[in-house]
């Protein structure tokens, strides 16, 4: 079967973006949907739950690794439509998130950031694409995919006509005209790399739901990887201790949130071009930080978060002020539980102290917890069964994951 008309083939051309119709079916769909309610201890036909903890930045949820998420991926009709982008069987396919954008609200009003997701100052211009299969019918104004068509053509040219030191993966889109793309449940949205694009503010009364999925080339030489895993760690972490996933996912991730440093510039300033990004000049370099990242202090100085730090290699000088108390607090901050718990109670009632010792009894100026720190700390302690599993793959999601070769 065809999966590109001549007329897809003509607006992928033009605009560097194609909606491919019908790719996966309804009930894989449903199945992803109830894995996110799942992972997130909410009932999406809830309005209520929508703004309920855990809430995520642009709706992206930090989820990967379940047997749903597997089953679209190594979907047939999916590795189709991107080997006709690609000319090649031989594909990759990325273990990316879901998305869940809920509806603007007091609490909630997310308005979209508009990137590239490469460094767009690259020469040449970088290949690849980008996809996202949405989950649910998606109209223009709820929140979904947005794009500037057509600018894979003319990147190096608008970029000739910008500072030289402009922000490598977050463009001035004043001159610009964005596109909001539509799409039905079970379509598939395929980008070229070049487009500056993002999701949306959601204007209407019903959450985007969406997954990413993309494909690129596979490696000439087969490098076998180890199958991937359907139950993780954090999975087992959750059950133990009777809570959503994603409870546990934001557990771990405060910690990180509240390490925060101390970075120094020459000058640190609000770039008025994107308001959202700072601008750190370092000697004869410039680097910027989005303000979910780090914030201002002065002239000179941004609080950051530690590991977008270094993910942009900023100089750190010093920790900020009150980061350890803050890392102590959000060590022990986990939730009470939702759900039968694996631990008993006696086993539950330990936990704080166990947790506030660090995973090497250095507290909280020491590392962090993790997923596996945490399992580990369960097993020793308590004797839990690291019962993670394995993906259950298909012979084409075997070669997509890179367990075996083509």
């Amino acid at each position: 079967m065809t999966v590109l008309s001549d007329e897809q083939w003509s607006l992928w051309e033009e605009n560097g973006y194609i909606v491919v119709p019908e790719v996966v079916p309804e009930p894989l769909l449903q199945a992803v949907v109830a894995t996110i309610e799942d992972f997130l201890g909410k009932d999406l036909a809830n309005p209520e739950d929508w703004y309920q903890e855990p809430m995520y930045l642009g709706g992206i949820i930090n989820m990967n690794h379940h047997q749903t998420l597997w089953d679209t991926r190594q979907y047939p009709r999916l590795h189709e439509a991107f080997s006709a982008i690609f000319g090649s069987e031989k594909l990759r396919v990325s273990v990316d998130r879901t998305c869940m954008n809920p509806p603007s609200a007091p609490q909630w009003d997310y308005e979209g950031m508009i990137h590239w997701d490469m460094d767009s100052t690259v020469r040449p211009v970088p290949g690849g694409v980008q996809g996202v299969l949405c989950l649910s019918d998606t109209a223009a104004d709820q929140g979904g995919f947005q794009c500037v068509p057509g600018f894979h053509k003319r990147l190096q040219e608008w970029a000739e006509m910008q500072p030289a030191d402009r922000p490598p993966m977050h463009p001035d889109t004043a001159q610009m005209e964005l596109v909001h793309v539509p799409a039905k449940a079970g379509d598939l949205i395929i980008w070229h790399r070049a487009l500056p694009h993002g999701n949306s503010r959601n204007d209407t009364n019903r959450p985007r739901l969406c997954q990413y999925i993309t494909m690129s080339p596979a490696p000439e030489e087969h490098q076998p990887v180890a199958m991937p895993l359907a139950r993780t760690r954090r999975a087992v972490v959750a059950d133990a201790l009777g809570l959503p996933e994603g409870l546990v996912e934001g557990w771990l991730r405060g910690q990180r949130d509240a390490d925060r440093v101390l970075v120094r510039g020459d000058r640190v300033e609000v770039y008025d071009p994107v308001p959202k990004l700072s601008r750190i000049e370092l000697g004869n370099q410039v680097k910027y930080l989005h303000n979910n990242w780090g914030q201002i202090v002065d002239g000179q100085t941004v609080e950051a978060i530690r590991e977008h730090a270094a993910r942009y290699e900023l100089p750190v000088d010093s920790r900020a002020e009150g980061s350890v108390e803050n890392i102590r607090r959000a060590m022990g901050a986990i939730p009470a539980p939702r759900r039968p718990a694996r631990l008993t109670g006696a086993q539950l009632s330990r936990l704080p102290d166990l947790l506030a010792a660090g995973p090497t009894g250095e507290g909280p100026e020491g590392p962090l917890w993790d997923e596996d720190s945490a399992a580990e700390l369960m097993v020793r302690e308590f004797g839990l069964e690291l019962d993670v599993r394995e993906a259950e793959l298909t012979s084409l999601g075997r070669k997509l994951a890179g367990v075996d070769a083509w």
